[in-house]
């Protein structure tokens, strides 16, 4: 229960700060980092949820001859799912997080307008 409220914790807050930034960070393609990182850190712990509850519901078996409990192979389950999922979300990530954002000489104009907004407050 902790972890599922720090995480739900952990996304609202990641969502506050897009929020809060993005008209600032518009150049930064802000939304497109705000999916990929939210991809990295939701989908595990909603798979993590899910196998949960599925193992719970006892919709999750073993298997005898192989000598697996249900929870070994819910637990199998989840780390092939983290493994298919994150090679994914490198991809996504590079793509999200690319260097090309930081060759532009834009970069010091929006240093500037984070001070005139730093200044604002």
């Amino acid at each position: 229960i902790v972890i599922n409220c720090s995480q739900t914790w952990a996304l609202y807050c990641m969502y506050l700060l897009y929020y809060e930034t993005k008209e600032l960070t518009r150049q930064l393609r802000a939304r497109m980092k705000f999916v990929a990182i939210n991809m990295v850190v939701f989908l595990p712990f909603l798979q993590s949820s899910l196998i949960s509850a599925a193992l719970s519901f006892e919709l999750i078996g073993g298997y005898c001859l192989l000598g697996y409990s249900p929870q070994e192979v819910a637990d199998g389950m989840q780390n092939f799912l983290i493994c298919i999922e994150l090679s994914f979300g490198s991809v996504c990530l590079a793509f999200a997080f690319s260097h090309t954002d930081f060759d532009g000489g834009w970069v010091q104009e929006l240093d500037d307008e984070a001070m005139e907004v730093g200044a604002n407050l």
